[in-house]
């Protein structure tokens, strides 16, 4: 009996065959593993096939031939000497485990592969869903195998996402060619995604810098400062100094509106991929896409969880094994103690748990590496190091029983959880409530309120995450978006920076003046996303979802084909 193991990638086959057996053979396509057989995709080797594979007129860009809607899918071989390997092992398998990533993509490349090569009959299909790539949650796995057609609906989100894209993706394209007399690329996600940073940089546009003052007094009892309230913004440095003239240095101050509270601060939840990508971008400026590739090589290499999620908690069923790993990693200095509860919430698991370390050693290909994988440890492990507690005070300082000087202040009492950042107990803050305050010095300050900043990938992700209900594409795919829009030159990278390009710009102005304002809008293509979520759910049917498409696709080719507008 031959049972066959496909994972995505050769790597991730090689770690599962190293797991199931202590004598694994190399057969270059392939790993012996005792019983098993496991072989590799490389990623996505079958693809939908091009308009012209389906009637060889549509090859030709023309609007006659618009909308391109095919009754039946066809799939065209990316990778034929793969398919080929491939194919003969899936006709020869009695047992096949679909190992591919966990979730709706990995899903995806598999069932194609069966899709084109269907497997004898009476064979054996299962699924084996990976949350981490250590022996130990490998074997854990293997003795949970679930029947392939339990992810059938997982399939059909996957293959609704796809056909979407490309029917949306194929028509609007060029149909908007076809009036503006140039290639440019539209797509279901990227063009609202692209459509946000243009506004955003229209707003900019409006904005200035504005440079205001601000007088500052120093009280000596206990040397704080306090920013003079005004009823109107200081505009120039001679209207500032008018005003700080106009108080005797030497006066007595009185305490007024007086709060001196002790807060506990939690720990932030856990990381998931967008987190992650946010924080990896404003510390180190790494982009969405290189702080992806990161995280998915130390998956590989099983230092960390799988890092396409969308969780930011860990299930209960996860918290003894969690508490392990803490320990396991901590350094000495470190007081490991009970899990903060509110990481722990089976609810809000979905697929995957959070991003969180597997206490495998790992050993670092590169400095992005290393660094990710801290921001993930770090994060980790903050949640078991207890609440934090912050002294904070909040007062007003009168002299002359008229000028109002105010002041906010606090002081970190506990660290707790902020000690894995390196943070540092601080002195209590005194009571100064009950004296009075000699003003001892007054300043004139120079402050800048800036315009708001271009977006960076960041700022570009928490928009994308938070569009419309539920979000503009998922956590896997929101990089790889990113990137396709500066690939194609809509947007420029510069520094940390996102900015629209001139093409960009003209798109979307375009887009707007020929009335195909639906495929500029975020709601639209949030909802697309949630309807995807009810299919993996079970909720909504693939066949209602591509009805919608279709006709949604009908509507928005028409209205550019039929537009007055050519160009921007």
């Amino acid at each position: 009996m031959m049972k066959l193991i496909i994972a995505e990638k050769p790597s991730v086959a090689r770690t599962i065959a190293e797991a199931l057996s202590p004598h694994v053979v190399n057969k270059k396509d392939w790993y012996e593993a005792g019983e098993w057989t496991v072989s590799f995709a490389l990623g996505h080797i079958i693809n939908l096939s091009y308009p012209e594979d389906y009637n060889p007129k549509w090859k030709k860009w023309e609007k006659e031939s618009l909308p391109i809607i095919p009754s039946t899918l066809k799939y065209r071989i990316l990778n034929k000497q793969r398919y080929s390997v491939l194919s003969k092992l899936i006709k020869q398998a009695d047992v096949i485990v679909n190992a591919c990533d966990a979730g709706r993509e990995g899903e995806l490349i598999f069932r194609e592969l069966i899709t084109l090569t269907p497997p004898k009959k009476g064979a054996k299909l299962y699924r084996l869903w990976l949350t981490a790539l250590t022996k130990e949650q490998i074997l854990k796995a293997m003795q949970e195998l679930k029947p392939l057609s339990n992810y059938d609906s997982l399939y059909k989100a996957a293959q609704s996402r796809a056909v979407a894209d490309w029917l949306i993706g194929i028509n609007a394209t060029r149909a908007y060619t076809l009036k503006a007399g140039d290639l440019y690329s539209i797509g279901r996600v990227q063009t609202p995604t692209l459509y946000a940073v243009v506004k955003r940089e229209e707003e900019r546009a409006k904005q200035t810098d504005k440079t205001y003052y601000e007088v500052v007094g120093t009280f000596h009892s206990e040397t704080y400062q306090g920013v003079l309230q005004t009823q109107a913004m200081l505009e120039t440095v001679k209207e500032a100094q008018a005003v700080a003239g106009s108080i005797a240095v030497g006066s007595e101050g009185v305490i007024s509106s007086y709060q001196n509270k002790v807060v506990a601060v939690a720990p932030q939840l856990l990381y998931d991929l967008t987190t992650l990508q946010k924080d990896a971008n404003t510390q180190y400026g790494y982009t969405a896409q290189q702080t992806l590739a990161a995280v998915q090589s130390l998956y590989e290499k099983g230092a960390v969880s799988y890092p396409r999620t969308d969780s930011r908690y860990l299930p209960s069923s996860l918290k003894a094994e969690a508490t392990r790993i803490a320990h396991a990693i901590a350094d000495r200095s470190l007081s490991i103690g009970e899990i903060y509860h509110a990481v722990v919430n089976d609810a809000g698991v979905t697929d995957h748990y959070a991003l969180i370390p597997t206490g495998k050693a790992v050993s670092f290909s590169s400095d992005k590496e290393r660094k990710v994988y801290e921001l993930i440890e770090k994060r980790f492990l903050s949640v078991f190091l207890g609440l934090s507690k912050v002294q904070r005070q909040s007062f007003d300082t009168v002299v002359n029983s008229k000028y109002v000087f105010h002041t906010e202040r606090e002081a970190l009492l506990e660290p707790g959880w902020q000690i894995v950042y390196n943070k540092k107990a601080q002195k209590p803050l005194e009571d100064v409530s009950k004296e009075k305050h000699k003003l001892t010095a007054l300043d004139v300050v120079e402050k800048v309120k800036r315009k708001d900043p271009p977006l960076t990938d960041a700022s570009l992700l928490r928009f994308m995450e938070h569009a419309g209900k539920t979000g503009l594409g998922t956590p896997a795919t929101r990089a790889e978006i990113i990137e396709k829009l500066v690939e194609q030159k809509y947007l420029l990278r510069k520094g940390k920076t996102l900015l629209p390009t001139d093409k960009g710009i003209r798109l979307v102005k375009s887009l707007e003046r020929l009335g195909a304002t639906e495929l500029l809008s975020p709601e639209l293509t949030a909802y697309f996303e949630q309807a995807l979520k009810e299919i993996e759910q079970g909720k909504k049917t693939d066949e209602a979802f591509l009805k919608e498409i279709e006709q949604y696709t009908k509507k928005v080719t028409a209205r550019i084909l039929e537009a007055n507008v050519v160009s921007a």
